[in-house]
């Protein structure tokens, strides 16, 4: 009787125990398929800006404060099309700032004739101002053009003026060995050899090597060569086709183009 007894709690405790290896065996495959849940769940979060994550973990609440991050992605997606903008915002409920928002932080982007544009030098020292000076990338002209505007009174509330201009002188800056990026430094209702050094100077403490100068054949721009002594003509040859550079003093050459922008 004591034996069979036995037996019967012996066969009991196996069936337990393999009970127990299937369920841990469960459990492990269940906390498997969690964690690669979680993975994946986190590689899609990290896509998202934290705001973004702000308003996916609390969809209800009306006000969230946007950090930088978020408005800056917003500007890149509403800059490539608004209409795109306004599909991913509202029809694929992906939480990205109002336009109004938008709009309100374009606002405060210092964009003023005659001064550099601040936020631009900022951008250009994060990425270019840890390499060094003679390597290719860091490398680059200074195009001078000219661009159209509206031609009708604005009123700057910011500045608290009038501006009326139709065509202004733009500079701006563009890889030599690394032609991909370019960037708008300036624009300006005057054009002034000053503002070619101040420049200079500007890209050359962000990082940046001005080697050359590119503008059109306009009048402005001849009168730009002869006050820096680019051009000069003696009996039909070109004697200068340079002026130094305002930091290091090398020379700095200035080619003639008929396109730019």
């Amino acid at each position: 009787m004591w034996e069979r007894k036995y037996h019967e709690e012996l066969r009991h405790k196996t069936e337990l125990q393999n009970r127990l290896d299937k369920l841990q065996k469960q459990i492990a495959a269940s906390n498997d398929r969690e964690k690669a849940t979680s993975e994946k769940l986190n590689g899609i979060l990290s896509r998202f800006s934290p705001g973004q994550k702000k308003m996916l973990e609390a969809p209800h609440k009306s006000y969230i404060h946007w950090e930088n991050e978020d408005i800056i992605k917003g500007l890149s997606l509403y800059s490539i099309s608004p209409k795109a903008y306004e599909l991913v915002q509202k029809s694929w409920n992906i939480p990205l700032p109002s336009i109004p928002t938008l709009k309100r932080h374009l606002a405060k982007f210092p964009i003023v004739p005659d001064k550099p544009f601040p936020a631009v030098f900022k951008m250009l020292n994060t990425k270019f101002i840890n390499e060094q000076f003679n390597s290719l990338k860091t490398q680059c002209i200074l195009a001078v053009g000219e661009v159209y505007i509206d031609h009708k009174f604005c009123y700057d509330p910011n500045s608290i003026k009038y501006l009326v201009e139709r065509k202004t002188p733009r500079f701006a800056a563009r890889g030599l060995f690394n032609p991909n990026w370019k960037m708008p430094l300036m624009y300006s209702f005057t054009q002034q050899t000053s503002q070619i050094s101040e420049l200079i100077e500007l890209l050359y403490e962000n990082g940046l090597n001005v080697v050359g100068c590119v503008s059109d054949n306009g009048p402005k721009n001849q009168k730009m060569w002869r006050q820096l002594q680019i051009g000069n003509v003696e009996k039909g040859v070109v004697k200068n086709i340079s002026f130094r550079h305002p930091v290091t003093g090398n020379n700095i050459f200035w080619f003639p183009d008929f396109h730019i922008f």
